[in-house]
């Protein structure tokens, strides 16, 4: 098992076409280690921030995203986590529910800070000038779909944001 290199080398092909400065969103376990091991292990492209998404659906790693990164590096939306329905700064079950461990509950106003959803880390990101890019997105977080568009880049795709569509009403003047 010592000479098996795959892991290795598939988190060496996330890193490696990405540019200098990029946000990259992992989605579990095996993407976001072997990343985090090349960065802290092997000082592999530190300039590119891995965050995954699955870790971002708790408060604690949000606070800890927080504190470690500047502005400059990450933006991050408001909100208490990473959710993948219900509009940012909500519950995610509705008006005054949430979803925990497929049960709908009550939400707690003093405690539930809000949430965020992938359309909002994007806009906060790519707004900013820092280039995000995907292993896979969040499961059933759909919210970018209409704004942005996934474009196949190595093992990863890039985040990019769609142009305004054109009203042809727009250009008729009175």
């Amino acid at each position: 098992l010592r000479k098996n290199r795959v892991v290795f080398e598939y988190a060496k092909g996330l890193l490696s076409d990405l540019p200098l400065g990029a946000l990259l969103l992992t989605k579990g376990d095996l993407s976001i280690y072997p990343v985090r091991y090349l960065q802290a292990c092997l000082n592999e492209r530190l300039d590119v921030v891995a965050l995954d998404q699955e870790l971002m659906g708790y408060d604690w790693m949000t606070k800890r995203i927080r504190r470690k990164f500047q502005a400059s590096q990450i933006s991050l939306p408001f909100g208490a986590r990473l959710r993948p329905r219900g509009p940012p700064g909500t519950c995610t079950g509705g008006a005054g529910r949430e979803v925990r461990n497929n049960r709908d509950t009550e939400c707690d106003p003093n405690s539930h800070k809000g949430v965020f959803n992938l359309a909002s880390l994007f806009k906060a990101n790519i707004r900013s000038g820092i280039e995000v890019f995907v292993v896979d997105t969040k499961d059933g977080d759909q919210s970018f779909r209409s704004s942005f568009r996934l474009i196949p880049f190595g093992l990863v795709q890039q985040v990019v944001e769609m142009p305004t569509p054109l009203m042809p009403s727009a250009l008729i003047s009175s």
